[in-house]
């Protein structure tokens, strides 16, 4: 068993540095995108104008998208986008199901929140619309103009448990923190679950010998209380 996890253990950090080395360059759309409102009360869709989604209080949430509803990291997410909207900031997701629709749905709970699903039907043909919680939805065409939407277009990242996906989204914002001050910016901050982001982000550290104060960009908190208390200090 201690021979599988470190096998898996590695083989996640590999994937990890991958990303940091590569992922950076995705990060300037090249087309326009298709912007729609949703309605509390309606299908039909409106136009969205992007003051309505200022980055400065945009908050980028990502998580696995294969969790349901009776899962305790489900009811966790709820907890964190709930914090979110009461605190006033804008969501921003991936728009689908586990813990992206976890999120909203928490959101939802407060009057006036602002929940941003980015959404790439070619690549995902079979979820249609997104989740129900949305109040609006944006189209990209690839995966990787998802990904600049996400990152570029958000002040502060929150990271929940999750596999691949949420790997590639935390290694590019962490990247974004990375970069930010060679053009004169403040890192955004990110805030991490510790199981299982810690672990692999010190590997990363380790594996291409990158700076501590670098890994200090990221904030690791191990529950929704941590969380929600490191988000009240987000201005």
């Amino acid at each position: 068993m201690e021979e599988k996890r470190l096998f898996r253990t590695r083989r996640r950090q590999k994937k990890a540095a991958a990303q940091l080395i590569t992922t950076h360059g995705v990060l300037n759309p090249k087309k326009k995108q298709s912007v729609s409102q949703t309605s509390n009360n309606s299908n039909s869709d409106v136009d969205l104008k992007e003051g309505d989604f200022a980055k400065s209080r945009t908050v980028s949430v990502f998580g696995s998208s294969g969790l349901k509803e009776d899962s305790p990291i489900y009811a966790m997410a709820v907890k964190v986008g709930e914090a979110l909207a009461k605190k006033g900031f804008h969501i921003m997701n991936g728009g689908y199901m586990g813990l992206m629709e976890a999120t909203t749905k928490g959101a939802r709970k407060v009057e006036g929140a602002k929940i941003r699903g980015v959404l790439v039907p070619k690549a995902f043909p079979m979820r249609k619309g997104g989740n129900k919680y949305l109040t609006h939805k944006l189209e990209e065409d690839t995966i990787e103009e998802r990904l600049a939407t996400l990152v570029g277009k958000a002040s502060a990242f929150v990271v929940l448990p999750g596999s691949l996906g949420t790997l590639t989204e935390l290694v590019m914002a962490w990247n974004t923190a990375v970069l930010a001050p060679l053009a004169g910016q403040n890192p955004p901050p990110i805030i991490a679950f510790k199981d299982p982001w810690e672990d692999i982000l010190k590997g990363v550290q380790a594996k291409l010998k990158i700076p501590e104060q670098m890994l200090q960009m990221v904030q690791f908190v191990s529950s929704a209380e941590e969380a929600i208390e490191t988000i009240s200090k987000l201005s």
